[in-house]
């Protein structure tokens, strides 16, 4: 079963704005601040949507001038996830309400702004920005693309991007703003420093699509997050924060009965959590299946079939704590055959197509007539690993369009996929397809430096 993710942060803080408005993000808000976290900590696959913004047009940057961007502020030491902080937003929110433009290749003074709202570091803030994009993850993308800084040399001038500014983790803390009208959407994002504090937020969210990542309309609201003495509930994006001067040695995340409790490391101060909570259909299917495992003979195929279905329904789901327990109990006379299954067939994608096929028809035979959607997936694999392997032979040029079909493909496996590792070659070959796609940029930095 994939766990609950917990992320430590170094520093970083929330403070809450002390006004009528609501501290709840939006969840367009929220995935502009989830994505912006992916590029910091995980940067190969986090640049993937800017770049493919840049190739559709969204965004209008050459991908060399991206990639020379980067030299120098993305580090081999991986830098904090950002935190919420509803002071921040509020001050996104003005500097949006006031048409505040920003200045052609420098950065913008916040300052004032950020006395306003009583920010306690009102010069040390980083402000990204964009007006009247087509959709939330285009207005992020040229957000991240704005030119802050144009530096002579002789050679050539270095540009430098707002986006990899935003990775230096200088920044502990994030505000972010929404704003939509009949001409698109417009996004403010404030990064700042933040004192010291005890904090912690995260959000809760059921990954319909299964991209492995929150996308507005996924948040789980009425979730109880009880941290540092305190207790926070999730609204309708699925956000939550909390920040104290006193510690914890527990979080408990709860809903309708169901609770996820996590021990903290002693003095630990910041936080972040993100459950993709399963929703209570799944959660009633996981309990009947729970029930057909309990009630077959033991020691019968009938057993072994209820207690494969079991396993198999539920490692995707970061379920609460009892009905966790549960399915580990009844899944563990199993579990060992079901994970050496599952490397074998993952060994096949070394082999020739052929190979790969019969290797994985004599595993499913092994298992009779049990996980026949398991079985169904994994004998599609070894086709698929070869259609991106050929679009990689191809000169990028020449395989966009098959490149992009492959990419529907995968996202569709994503979609409807029932073992975590196959998700992942999913997403790696997802990510290998948009690399070579843009595999050009790379090349023509390299001209350039020449």
């Amino acid at each position: 079963m994939r766990r609950l993710t917990i992320l430590w942060l170094l520093s970083g803080c929330f403070l809450v704005a002390a006004t009528g408005e609501s501290s709840q993000p939006t969840g367009e808000e929220v995935v502009a601040w989830t994505r912006l976290n992916q590029l910091r900590t995980d940067y190969r696959r986090g640049q993937i949507v800017i770049l493919e913004s840049i190739r559709s047009g969204g965004v209008r940057l050459r991908e060399g001038t991206w990639a020379r961007s980067a030299k120098g502020k993305i580090k081999q030491t991986i830098p904090p996830p950002v935190l919420l902080n509803p002071t921040l937003s509020l001050a996104a929110g003005k500097i949006l309400d006031l048409g505040t433009k920003l200045p052609e290749a420098a950065l913008l003074d916040a300052s004032q702004t950020l006395r306003e709202v009583a920010y306690p570091d009102p010069t040390g803030a980083l402000v990204l920005m964009a007006r009247d994009a087509p959709d939330i993850i285009t207005a992020y993308a040229r957000a991240c693309t704005v030119v802050i800084r144009i530096t002579e040399t002789k050679r050539s001038p270095v540009i430098e991007l707002a986006g990899h500014e935003a990775c230096l983790p200088t920044w502990q803390e994030i505000g972010v703003a929404v704003r939509s009208s009949s001409s698109g959407t417009s996004l403010c994002i404030v990064l700042g420093k933040g004192p010291d504090m005890y904090r912690a937020g995260g959000v809760v969210y059921r990954d319909g699509n299964r991209n492995g990542q929150y996308d507005a309309g996924e948040g789980v609201a009425g979730v109880v997050a009880k941290v540092f003495g305190q207790s926070a509930t999730t609204g309708p994006s699925g956000a939550w924060q909390v920040a104290t001067r006193q510690s914890s040695e527990s979080l408990i995340l709860s809903i309708d009965g169901n609770t996820q409790f996590r021990p903290l490391t002693n003095g630990m101060k910041n936080v972040l959590v993100d459950w993709n909570a399963p929703g209570a259909d799944i959660v009633k299917r996981i309990d009947q299946l729970i029930i057909e495992a309990e009630k077959a003979p033991a020691d019968t195929d009938k057993r072994t079939m209820a207690q494969a279905s079991l396993l198999l329904a539920a490692r995707l789901l970061s379920l609460d704590d009892a009905r966790a327990a549960r399915v580990k109990a009844l899944t563990e006379p199993v579990f060992y055959r079901y994970e050496t299954t599952r490397e074998k067939i993952l060994e096949t994608m070394g082999e020739s197509v052929t190979d790969a096929t019969k290797l994985i028809t004599a595993r499913r035979k092994e298992w009779g007539g049990a996980m026949p959607e398991f079985f169904k997936e994994a004998a599609a694999l070894p086709k698929l690993r070869e259609a991106v392997a050929s679009c990689c032979r191809m000169e990028p040029a020449a395989a966009t369009k098959q490149g992009l079909a492959i990419q529907a493909q995968l996202t569709k496996a994503m979609a409807s996929s029932v073992e975590p590792a196959f998700l992942v070659l999913y997403r790696d070959w997802y990510d290998q397809i948009a690399t070579h796609l843009s595999s050009d940029a790379a090349a023509e930095a390299k001209e350039q430096k020449n």
